[in-house]
């Protein structure tokens, strides 16, 4: 995270999320269908070198889960959860993380090219 101005926050990256009331103001946009909740048509996506202690970290608050934790074919592990906003929300352990807890670094980087996964530079 770069700032946190409470309605609105901005991460590295030039990527940031606002408040919905927020949001409302600055567009000018008020009614019902300016904002669509619970859509599912898009999903945000987080990294954590801890998956466990996040999952616990949201079980302990008030957070519905899509479902746990659970390992992609590629080997990450990840879980989805709902944002207030019915929001889809992909948390998945960082693959550096994949690495250092399997061991396996070949084997998965192979299975990373498998299924086109890339690291970014």
């Amino acid at each position: 995270m770069q700032y946190d101005c409470g309605e609105n926050v901005a991460f590295k990256g030039g990527f940031a999320i606002h408040d919905q009331t927020h949001f409302q103001k600055i567009t000018g946009k008020v009614n019902s269908e300016a904002i669509q909740l619970d859509s599912n048509s898009f999903e945000l996506y987080f990294e954590t070198d801890s998956i466990e202690e996040t999952s616990d970290m949201f079980h302990h608050q008030d957070v519905q889960f899509i479902h746990e934790i659970k390992k992609q074919p590629w080997g990450q592990r990840v879980m989805r959860i709902y944002d207030p906003d019915r929001h889809l929300i992909e948390i998945g352990e960082t693959m550096e993380a994949v690495f250092a807890f399997t061991g396996k670094d070949f084997h998965w980087k192979k299975s990373l090219e498998k299924h086109r996964c890339r690291k970014s530079l």
